[in-house]
């Protein structure tokens, strides 16, 4: 999961990484006790009635249940994004400039990025301490465009603003990364057919570079996206435009050089591949999500492919797959069941038979697999589920939570929820 549609507007269309689960009646695997140095957390909040109050709450790692006194948020819709650490969490407030700093469950700080027809739009953790706040000023009267954009670096162990930089950038954030105390961003235009994104790369003390990456002379017929990865050993991100150009730009110096892969990794054109999701995989590798634009069924999805980068040759991994998830050399994908999957594209293990997994999420270091159809949750409560706990490289199940009742919760991550 993971990644965001947006318009100019930065109203996010895509969902964030977690999903709402509804939480009463638990029931964890008797030899998953939960592990000390595993920190979960998520948003707890009542499963009808929208809206209603929300808690910020410590999750036992093997039932999701609340640990110890959830901290009382109000009636909120912003979002929350968890330190890599997981240590610390940014609590955006909504519609505003406004971020509450919380160490565990507990209140920090509170800081004021922008004025009051300011909001922010996003939030990328740089390190376990600091965060680079993207701030935006929108149009009158509707927010539908960008009037003002602004990076504003904080200290969040002291609480305090290090940077505000005004950018030139009116393009959607579609994407975020981050390197060596850098956040890297990649924007988009809202127009379904423009010719161009660009990444912006934001440093650890303010100042803002960008670059203008194109798709190419091959035209997909209906939607143009693209996918951000960025290996952070190297400095090098991979910029997967749809129709298999992609851009890899050096981080350092904005230079960027085009590939194109070929052949592409299943049974469709370059006007026909639509890329949203990619990432690192092991050395050599990104790992790419999409849709194929066209024919029967009209618009499909395109299953999980590799790219080899240092030929880039594309392979299908797993056709089937909807979701996937990268832990060191191993590629997790969802869709019926779970499946893992080497570099050398062997299957590792595969769990849960062809039961339909709606959602998959990775947080600290293990996978977290929802199963049975996704449906949304506007009105009245959600129904029963299980999640499935499991080690995402050896593909032992540590616990199945099994969910029901009037409590919805979503996890946290580094990503956001």
């Amino acid at each position: 999961m993971g990644g965001r549609l947006c318009d100019d507007s930065g109203t996010s269309l895509r969902f964030r990484i977690g999903i709402a689960l509804a939480v009463v009646a638990f029931a964890g695997t008797a030899s998953a006790a939960s592990a000390p140095t595993i920190r979960l957390y998520g948003l707890v909040f009542p499963a009808h009635g929208n809206p209603e109050p929300m808690s910020l709450a410590r999750l036992d790692p093997s039932t999701l249940a609340p640990v110890g006194q959830p901290t009382l948020l109000g009636q909120f819709i912003g979002f929350a994004v968890l330190s890599p650490d997981a240590r610390r969490v940014a609590v955006v407030e909504p519609r505003s400039a406004v971020i509450r700093l919380y160490e565990d469950v507990a209140l920090r700080s509170r800081l004021v990025l922008g004025s009051g027809d300011e909001q922010v739009r996003d939030v990328v953790w740089t390190s376990p301490d600091r965060f680079v706040a993207i701030v935006q000023r929108m149009s009158r009267p509707y927010a539908r465009y960008v009037r003002a954009r602004y990076a504003v670096g904080v200290d969040a162990a002291r609480g305090r603003v290090l940077f505000r930089t005004r950018f030139g950038q009116r393009l959607a954030l579609m994407s975020t990364a981050t390197s060596h105390g850098s956040a890297a961003l990649l924007f988009e235009s809202s127009n379904l057919l423009a010719r161009h994104a660009r990444l912006t790369v934001v440093s650890a003390t303010g100042t803002v570079r960008s670059v203008t990456l194109r798709f190419g002379a091959v035209r997909t017929t209906r939607l143009l996206a693209a996918a951000l990865a960025v290996d952070a050993g190297s400095s090098r991100a991979y910029v997967v435009l749809s129709g298999g150009r992609v851009a890899v730009i050096d981080l350092r110096t904005l230079r960027v050089a085009y590939h194109v892969v070929h052949p592409l990794p299943h049974e469709s054109t370059a006007t026909d591949w639509v890329t949203f999701r990619a990432a690192r995989f092991g050395r050599h590798f990104l790992v790419v999500s999409g849709l194929i634009v066209g024919g029967e069924p009209r618009d499909r999805p395109a299953g999980i492919a590799v790219i080899d980068t240092r030929t880039w040759r594309g392979r299908l991994l797993d056709r089937s797959a909807t979701g996937f998830g990268v832990v060191g050399d191993t590629v997790i994908t969802s869709g019926k069941g779970i499946t893992a999957y080497g570099e050398d594209g062997a299957r590792r293990y595969h769990l849960i038979g062809s039961t339909t997994v709606s959602a998959l999420a990775i947080i600290e270091g293990r996978g977290h697999a929802w199963i049975g159809p996704s449906r949304p949750f506007a009105l009245g409560p959600p129904p029963p589920t299980q999640i499935v706990i499991f080690g995402p490289q050896s593909g032992v199940v540590f616990a199945r939570a099994n969910i029901s009742g009037p409590v919805r919760v979503s996890l946290l991550d580094p990503a956001g929820y």
